[in-house]
């Protein structure tokens, strides 16, 4: 393709990006606004905070309010409906207003039988020359500050010439998001027509949002675009760097961008996910809170007053000998948060992109994990597609585990640096690069303590056993020695202020902080109390592999299912193809590595699940470890089947991503927190 067709096809798809998405929000469905946990970027005039009711989850709007949805109405027909409550048995006078013209005039009082009402309201011609906004003031002889409860709110439809338009900024962000998908590939290596029909699919994604959900497409671009380029541009960048490209072991350009285009696949599925404003878990506040404690006060108050945070937001908590204890939480999460909330992110979306740009990063991680094992590049690249859709992130993700997450991308990153210097263990330069990493994740996640601790003496035991190489002694003291160096440094710049809290928990002496929580819970109690409503019953642990005596056999049961729960009927398909990757890596080094990892993995479930409980390691995430290993399996056996038949294989993809993808829809309903 030469320059003149390049910038031709350029500029087509950015009048492709511009104006396509336009008729397919035209006629789109209802513009719906769930008020709630993801609202404060359409609402003035409401309650600092939405509240439950049953399985309603409303928001308070005051005398006056304001709603605004990111959208331009125009033309006649359009309907408003929305579901709302008086709680209040003195009526009130509401008056809704849009576009300077009264819209509708009612009363409305608290209702015993039917506490909540969907109200409808035929709304005048609109012009749509800027957002939609809809306008409240309520009168009554209550003084209350608060005058209705809304559930949700949307604009329908409905005959005439009524249409949905869309916002420049809108517009903006999707011609944004589509050259990013055409240019970060492309310059990484892939073909132009490849490239190009990635970016046309991410155009007709986009249109597809729009059309079937309008206020979520808009706010998945609009939140999301700052990510999906930052990602894009630091994956096609490292691509181009020779260094990197060495240590994955990218050595044909197509490979490369190809590898981008699976990052971003991938990051685009999570910002879906996470960015939708129907999505909720209680966590992702949890987060939130820490990240935004860290922007308002600074790195220093921060730190020092960190375990108390973790018992006022209920973060790392345990219950031993009848007291709660704050177990070690590395900080390294929210630290990579604070430029994100510095810079105007509100600090939910600021966390959820930052795991999301995180684990689809991971793509090159296993990319390269795959070729220091001496795999082809094309395998190592059907390993990383694995990741895109990889059950065990999206179930994560969804969960809110921002931290294990971003923590376990730390610990590929080790792997990957460990496995292409196996035969340089005995240099100090590499040794001290080694401890360093290992340090960095020991203190991004707490789990990489119990992974590191098993994986590292494991495989040195291995080496000790089978290695009779002359030089095979230095090596193998030279892992030793960047284990302890990654030990001590964590040890020292944190863990060492969890050393007192472990023994007073021998002891059953509890700590000062944990008088935060306990306030917390009585305080909660007497809300509960006053307002009449039935305190929440305590929540009881129903883990099925657990027990007061030593069972081997209950600890290979939980692997086998923890294996099934996050993998399916492909769970046999990733052990057989782990065996595959560890019966063909590429040297007597690398086969004892897989093996120390393979094994990790049951001695984690051994020890959690094997031990008698409850047990300190009773709540490892025993997967996150080996999805590098799984990835590979999956790939490997997907080899098998290709030398048998390229048909078979390819439809073997095609079914395990159709899988995941099933399984990311069923999650994301899952997470949906409007109910009622």
């Amino acid at each position: 393709m030469d320059v003149r067709a390049r910038a031709a096809a350029i500029g087509l798809l950015a009048l492709a990006a511009w104006w396509a998405p336009a008729p397919a929000a035209r006629r789109g469905r209802p513009a719906l606004l769930d008020l709630g946990p993801n609202d404060a970027d359409y609402v003035q005039g409401f309650r600092e905070d939405w509240e439950p009711d049953g399985r309603t989850r409303f928001h308070w709007a005051g005398p006056v309010a304001q709603l605004r949805l990111p959208i331009r109405a125009a033309g006649t027909g359009h309907v408003l409906r929305m579901r709302v409550r008086r709680h209040f048995i003195e009526p009130s006078h509401v008056r809704l207003t849009v576009e300077g013209r009264t819209a509708a005039q009612f009363d409305i009082e608290a209702d015993p039988k039917v506490p909540y009402r969907i109200l409808e309201f035929p709304l005048p011609p609109l012009e749509g020359r800027e957002a939609f906004v809809l306008w409240l003031q309520a009168d009554s002889e209550n003084r209350s500050p608060w005058s209705l409860a809304f559930d949700w709110m949307e604009v329908e439809r409905r005959g005439g010439d009524a249409r949905f338009g869309l916002l420049v900024s809108t517009r903006a962000f999707i011609l944004i998001v589509v050259l990013t998908a055409l240019a970060a590939p492309w310059l990484a290596g892939l073909p132009a027509p490849w490239a190009l029909g990635h970016a046309l699919l991410v155009l007709a994604a986009a249109c597809w949002g729009l059309h079937h959900d309008i206020v979520a497409g808009e706010r998945i671009l609009r939140e999301g675009a700052a990510a999906y380029v930052g990602v894009a541009a630091l994956a096609a960048g490292l691509t181009r760097v020779r260094r990197v490209r060495q240590g994955l072991g990218l050595a044909t350009p197509r490979v490369a961008g190809g590898l981008v285009l699976l990052v971003l696949v991938a990051l685009g599925l999570r910002l879906a996910i996470l960015l939708h404003p129907g999505f909720y878990y209680p966590d992702v506040r949890v987060h939130a809170q820490f990240a935004w404690e860290l922007g308002r006060r600074g790195l220093a108050t921060f730190l020092r007053r960190f375990t108390e945070n973790q018992y006022r937001y209920s973060l790392g908590l345990q219950l031993e000998n009848g007291h709660w204890y704050a177990f070690p939480y590395p900080p390294a999460f929210y630290v990579l948060c604070w430029p994100l909330v510095r810079v105007g992110f509100r600090p939910e979306v600021a966390v959820s992109i930052l795991a999301a740009s995180v684990n689809s990063l991971e793509a090159a991680l296993v990319f390269g994990i795959a070729r220091r094992l001496g795999r082809t590049e094309g395998l190592a690249l059907a390993a990383a597609a694995a990741v895109p859709v990889l059950p065990l992130f999206l179930a994560r993700l969804s969960l809110a585990y921002f931290p294990a997450l971003v923590g376990h991308a730390v610990d590929a990153a080790v792997i990957l640096y460990l496995l292409a210097h196996l035969d340089r263990l005995g240099r100090p330069r590499t040794v001290l690069a080694l401890g360093v990493l290992l340090a960095a994740a020991l203190l991004a996640y707490t789990q990489s303590l119990l992974n590191f601790g098993i994986l590292l003496p494991l495989f040195l035991a291995l080496q000790l056993a089978r290695d009779r190489r002359p030089d095979a002694r230095r090596r193998q003291l030279g892992l030793a020695a960047a284990g302890a160096l990654g030990a001590v440094l964590s040890l020292a710049l944190f863990y060492g202020r969890y050393v007192p809290i472990l023994l007073d928990m021998r002891r059953g002496r509890p700590m000062a902080e944990e008088q935060v929580l306990l306030d917390k819970r009585e305080a909660q109690a007497r809300a509960a109390a006053l307002s009449g409503a039935e305190p929440a019953p305590a929540e009881e642990e129903t883990d099925p592999y657990t027990g007061p005596s030593l069972d081997p056999w209950r600890g290979l049961r939980k692997a086998a299912w923890r294996l099934y729960v996050f993998y399916g009927l492909f769970a046999p398909v990733a052990v057989a193809g782990a065996v595959l990757a560890w019966r063909r890596a590429e040297s007597p080094d690398a086969a004892r590595f897989v093996a120390a990892w393979a094994l990790t993995y049951l001695i984690l479930n051994l020890a959690s699940g094997g031990l008698p409980g409850p047990n300190l390691v009773r709540y490892n995430k025993d997967l996150e470890i080996i999805a590098p290993l799984c990835c590979l399996g999956l790939a490997s056996a997907g080899e098998w089947i290709w030398s048998w038949t390229r048909a078979g294989a390819l439809a073997y993809g095609a079914v395990f991503w159709l899988f995941g993808l099933a399984r990311a829809r069923g999650l994301l309903i899952d997470r949906l927190w409007l109910q009622g």
